[in-house]
């Protein structure tokens, strides 16, 4: 359905459409369902074309009168009506699945929905690509079970987005319109992406697979791609360089309307279908699950995954093949003693031997926390900015309340040690808090 803003000229036209196709389906509705017509009109449907045309009259009195067609007899054509039910696969609607793992989605992602997202910038490269807000179809996203999110997108008739030329036959061509399902979010205003929300193309929680580690080129998957007509081409295979349009792309016909390409074969499989299926990827920010593995097996993926993929190592001069050999035989020994606490305990020294707040260890401590940190004498501690270190938190009838010390004292020493260098050899169990 079209929506009209309520300006004067639109919303006359809307209403006398309106007028006119009422009449029309109320004359159709009283109409005797015989199977022979007489097309003859009779006096009673003489008295209903008087009404009729009364009624238009008033509706387009300014405007000059248009004949009225005579009656078509269509007894004997063949008329095919098309309904949902019908033989057609022309694709209408997608859905399907996400697998959603990524512990903070519920708290980072404000509103998530899915997108047919434009994947223009992906062709050109372009990660400044900006969607249009009057390009963006976008769908439910509904949380069914514990990391499992289910969608359904509609595809309009004509969609919005991009004609691009990419058979690289040197011949100008009309084009395609070339889509991924993508997961989005509204982060701020109204629930459409703007400029400083989502530019140039999605990388997780998407359609089709993106290689992380080649600039975002994707590698496999589904794409959602429109035709114009018959007379386009698209990449049959990702070529020798293995990179989706680019010029040594092989290229073969595809299907006016909407056609489902899928990636994952070779060559690629084009095909409709009404309501086609799409998984969409979550890539990089998965939860890799290491659980089902022993102790070293387990210690030597996450090494292997973080000694690649971690973003800093430079920057925080994190040297992964010393931490490997220092770790390493911890983990192993704690594998031979069947020795969860020792287990526990070698990761959590490993995170913290990574200089960066964003790294840490949870879960099942065994009881270390309480025995290390449980407890205390009752009070609370700060730094002021000329040095002196002094008690802001008393506990009531706690043990330094009762040992005489009050709210403000200043502290100078703990255990003989000046208070900085006391402070300085408290390790936090939240640590390491640096980020620089």
């Amino acid at each position: 359905m079209t929506f009209f803003h309520a300006s004067g000229h639109t919303t006359t036209y809307w209403f006398r459409t309106a007028c006119i196709l009422t009449l029309a389906l109320t004359m159709a509705a009283c109409s005797v369902p015989d199977p022979v017509v007489d097309l003859t009109p009779s006096s009673s449907h003489a008295t209903e074309q008087t009404t009729t045309t009364s009624v238009t009259s008033i509706l387009t009195s300014t405007a000059t009168e248009i004949p009225r067609p005579s009656p078509t007899d269509t007894r004997n054509q063949n008329v095919t009506v098309i309904t949902d039910d019908s033989d057609s696969v022309e694709p209408v609607q997608i859905v399907g699945t996400a697998e959603i793992t990524f512990f903070l989605f519920e708290d980072y992602l404000v509103e998530p929905f899915v997108m047919l997202e434009d994947q223009t910038g992906l062709v050109r490269r372009d990660f400044e690509f900006i969607i249009p807000p009057a390009n963006q179809i976008i769908g439910p996203l509904t949380h069914t079970t514990e990391h499992t999110w289910e969608y359904v997108i509609h595809l309009p008739a004509l969609p919005p987005g991009t004609l691009m030329d990419i058979d690289n036959n040197g011949h100008e061509d009309k084009g395609l319109k070339v889509f991924a399902v993508a997961v989005q979010a509204n982060l701020k205003g109204d629930p459409f992406l703007a400029g400083d929300e989502f530019r140039g193309w999605s990388t997780v929680w998407t359609s089709a697979r993106i290689d992380s580690e080649n600039k975002d080129e994707i590698n496999g998957g589904s794409l959602v791609v429109w035709a114009p007509d018959e007379h386009q081409d698209f990449p049959t295979d990702f070529g020798t360089d293995q990179l989706l349009f680019s010029p040594d792309d092989p290229v073969g016909p595809i299907s006016a309307g909407y056609t489902i390409i899928n990636l994952d074969e070779s060559p690629f499989v084009f095909y409709k279908e009404r309501r086609p299926n799409l998984t969409l990827y979550e890539g990089d920010v998965s939860v890799n699950d290491y659980s089902r593995m022993d102790y070293t097996d387990a210690f030597q993926a996450l090494w292997s995954k973080a000694s690649v993929e971690y973003p800093f190592s430079d920057l925080k001069s994190v040297n992964w093949q010393l931490l490997y050999e220092e770790f390493a035989p911890r983990v192993y020994r704690a594998q031979a003693d069947d020795n969860p606490q020792a287990w526990y305990l070698a990761l959590r020294d490993f995170a913290r031997s990574i200089p960066d707040g964003h790294v840490s260890l949870s879960g099942d401590d065994g009881g270390l926390f309480l025995q290390q940190a449980g407890g205390g004498i009752g009070l609370g501690l700060t730094e002021l900015d000329d040095g002196r270190v002094i008690v802001h938190y008393l506990t009531k009838d706690g043990s330094a309340q009762e040992a005489g010390i009050d709210l403000g004292a200043e502290i100078l020493e703990i255990n003989g040690l000046p208070i900085i260098q006391a402070a300085a050899r408290v390790v936090p169990w939240s640590s390491p808090f640096s980020t620089e």
